[in-house]
């Protein structure tokens, strides 16, 4: 047995003896299930830290030389390392994947208010949602049955996603401590495995340059509330990043009519706290992130008896520790361990006397080794183990604390490991990258994900990209063991995984204070992972079975363009043009995943500053599509906000004023996950807000 493959099994053997968490573990791990048993701790935490940030540094200007982030160039913005399509950061026009950036400068200019705000200007990206949870990254019109398990979600690098239904939660970053979001489209299985079937969304934590104090607070119509704050260090060696962070957003009164054909009304909410540090000394990294986030949902199934309105909360925590050494000029190696904790709760009653509560946690390994051969060739390859623990998925009597159903999910586990590696080769203008990731789990078996990109570099701002790439999703432990006491709803341990093939042809070029990318696709995915019924012609036996389907695909076209000019406006345009064919029907019932998906989707804004005050307006336009029962009309938004800079002795405030939905228009969503509803709204109405920042 080779010196990994001992390392393997002692880690196995290790967790499979129930000492899965190292004394370091445990104690965060009692810390963070305090914080979130007692809420009200973590709020309180939250305003102290903006209050030290105050007391600390209110005496000593520690941010004069920042350079204001929305001054900086085109030029600039393009040269930022992207991280999130190669192991190795590269600019865009050389990334050997499509990728678009949500920079900074974006997000101040536009006032974005959240990561699902300023994710959905991306083409090829909608953020959707079920009757069952909100804010949903979906990306090339894969929708996402019941869970939103497709687009891995990661941050700084580190994959975030609960063990035990797969999907990722893009509301535990505020936007306020986002650097940039880097979004590669299309298949990413050979960089991080499961779950980047159709995507990765690299949520970037702000870079420490040298020592700041940001705070800042909002508040608006609907109940809007908002406060946080981050410190900043940077020296030689050791940075630091921390920020705590709380919203409020009480929303609207809407009339919904349920699957039962029974009306009523029910008001949207969504609140939260989170609270992050990433550190780094040398080789070392520490990354560090909890939340708590409630939100109002539209029942465990969309009934009034099945807890319309009801509170639906999630919590967890992430801690990633990373090493890298660079052992000889040209051999480095890196090594990483995350421990990933999630927990979900829902109500499942109209009284709320019956709820669900899901928790489960993830323990991921990862080895790799770098090597340059020569200049223009290298090779990496590493390993990855990854276990999956599910806790519980309980339904549970309130009153009396007492479980109602484990629904066969109490201690479920599955590990999977895999190996992986990829060649590099540069050769004049051309850069070839071809690789491969080998991924073997204890349930189904193992799994083989291939890719390799051709950048043809014309000169430093033009470049053309061929793209083909696999990808894979392994079922999640919902989709292999849920079942429920009354045995409606089936797990399936025979699922085999998902898998997707994709070509792409894409062209860059920046000019004249432009940016565009332009990229044509062709996908086909194949065993499609959904609940069907059991016995589709009994009248009295309605329960359903997790099943894979069958093949079906996919052309696009994405466009995105950028103007940046100070004198005049900065100016975007991003459009995606989407067409599916209906393979994965089954028998004719005229439900198929792309017949809910919009063929074209925009989004485009201006801005424009006149000396300390500024102005944008931005769109989104989404074309019409099918419901389950009749057709959604096209439908456009827009948004509008005002920002003023000035100095006061030697602090920098900063102020806004913006308009989101400013024509009020109501937005509506197939419902495509159960199909007994046509569509559901956003739950966004019309918001005015206030933003007061203060950088000391």
């Amino acid at each position: 047995m080779n010196r990994y493959n001992k390392f393997l099994f002692t880690q196995h053997t290790f967790f499979h003896k129930g000492y899965s968490k190292c004394l370091l573990i445990q104690s965060v791990e009692s810390l963070i299930k305090l914080l979130n048993k007692y809420e009200v701790i973590m709020k309180n935490l939250i305003t102290i830290f903006i209050v030290i940030l105050f007391l600390v540094f209110a005496g000593n200007s520690v941010a004069q030389d920042n350079k204001d982030l929305s001054s900086l160039s085109l030029d600039e913005l393009l040269n930022i390392p992207i991280s999130v399509s190669s192991t190795k950061a590269k600019d865009i026009f050389n990334t050997p994947s499509s990728v678009t950036v949500v920079d900074e400068n974006m997000i101040l200019k536009y006032r974005f208010n959240s990561v699902a705000e300023a994710l959905s200007i991306v083409p090829g990206m909608q953020v959707l949602r079920t009757y069952l949870k909100r804010n949903l990254p979906t990306a090339r019109g894969i929708l996402q049955d019941h869970y939103a398990n497709k687009v891995l979600v990661l941050i700084n690098g580190v994959a975030s996603w609960s063990t035990v239904t797969g999907e990722a939660n893009i509301d535990k970053i505020n936007i306020h401590d986002v650097e940039r979001i880097e979004v590669l489209k299309g298949p990413a299985s050979v960089l991080y495995g499961t779950n980047a079937y159709t995507g990765a969304i690299n949520i970037v934590l702000k870079n420490p340059v040298k020592e700041s104090v940001q705070t800042y607070f909002g508040t608006g119509s609907n109940g809007i509330f908002q406060a946080g704050g981050n410190y900043s260090y940077s020296d030689n060696d050791f940075k630091v990043f921390i920020s705590g962070n709380a919203s409020d957003e009480a929303g609207v009164v809407y009339k919904f009519t349920d699957e039962k054909k029974t009306s009523g009304h029910y008001k949207e909410y969504m609140r939260g706290q989170n609270f992050n540090l990433n550190a780094s000394y040398k080789g070392h990294s520490l990354l560090f992130n909890t939340y708590v986030s409630h939100e109002s949902y539209l029942g465990v199934d969309p009934n009034f008896t099945s807890g319309i309105g009801n509170d639906h909360w999630n919590n967890g925590y992430l801690a990633a520790y990373k090493f890298s050494n660079q052992l000889t000029e040209a051999l480095d190696i890196n090594y990483s361990l995350t421990y990933d904790w999630n927990q979900r709760n829902l109500s499942r009653t109209a009284d709320d006397n019956t709820r669900a509560n899901i928790k489960g946690y993830r323990v991921y390994n990862n080895l790799k080794f770098n090597y340059n051969i020569t200049q223009d060739f290298n090779i990496e390859a590493g390993a990855d183990y990854d276990l999956r623990q599910a806790n519980e998925y309980k339904n549970y009597n309130v009153q009396k604390d007492s479980t109602l159903s484990g629904n066969d999910m109490d201690s479920r586990k599955v590990y999977e490991y895999s190996l992986f590696a990829q060649a590099g080769l540069t050769v004049g203008s051309f850069n070839l990258l071809a690789g491969t990731r080998y991924s073997s789990n204890e349930l189904f078996g193992s799994n083989l994900s291939s890719r390799t990109t051709l950048v043809y570099s014309i000169d430093g701002k033009n470049s053309v990209k061929f793209i083909w790439g696999q990808s894979y999703r392994a079922p999640s432990l919902f989709e292999l063991y849920f079942r429920t006491s009354s045995n409606t709803v089936f797990g399936n341990t025979s699922l085999s995984p998902e898998k997707s093939n994709s070509l792409e042809l894409a062209y860059l070029t920046s000019f004249d204070k432009f940016f565009i990318q332009a990229l044509v696709y062709h996908a086909t995915y194949e065993n499609k992972i959904f609940r069907v019924r059991r016995f589709p012609t009994s009248t009295t036996d309605k329960s359903t079975i997790y099943v894979n389907g069958s093949t079906f695909k996919a052309d696009g076209l994405e466009l995105e363009a950028r103007y940046q000019n100070e004198d005049l406006a900065d100016l975007f345009a991003n459009y995606s043009y989407t067409k599916g064919d209906n393979g994965d029907e089954i028998n004719g019932d005229g439900k198929y995943n792309f017949k809910y998906v919009p063929q074209h989707v925009l989004a485009a804004g201006i801005y424009k500053q006149f000396e300390n005050f500024a102005a944008s307006f931005a769109i989104n336009y989404i074309s019409k599509t099918s419901g389950t029962l009749y057709e959604l009309d096209s439908y456009l938004t827009a948004d509008v906000s005002i920002g003023f800079k000035h100095k006061i002795e030697k602090y920098f405030l900063s102020h806004s004023i913006s308009v989101k939905n400013l024509f009020d228009k109501t937005v509506r969503f197939p419902e495509f996950s159960r199909g007994t509803i046509n569509d559901i709204p956003s739950g966004y109405g019309q918001r005015f807000s206030y933003e007061l920042q203060l950088i000391l």
